[in-house]
């Protein structure tokens, strides 16, 4: 991790990761499971998770430099 992060930085790595494991929580959800949902509710879902691991990736690269 760089020497110099700002609070900031930790703050939004931390918003990220939890933007990730809601979106996770959703994906888990019974109906997800069962296979009992809507394409476009699936569809929805996949850009949800999509979005939410490019924002992880994206903080985590600027953040963790070796």
């Amino acid at each position: 991790m760089k020497k110099d992060i700002k609070d900031r930085e930790i703050v939004n790595l931390i918003k990220a990761k939890d933007q990730l494991l809601d979106v996770m929580g959703i994906l888990t959800d019974h109906n997800t499971i069962s296979g009992d949902i809507t394409e476009y509710v699936q569809m929805d879902d996949h850009l949800r998770l999509n979005r939410a691991m490019d924002l992880s990736q994206q903080l985590y690269k600027q953040t963790v430099r070796q």
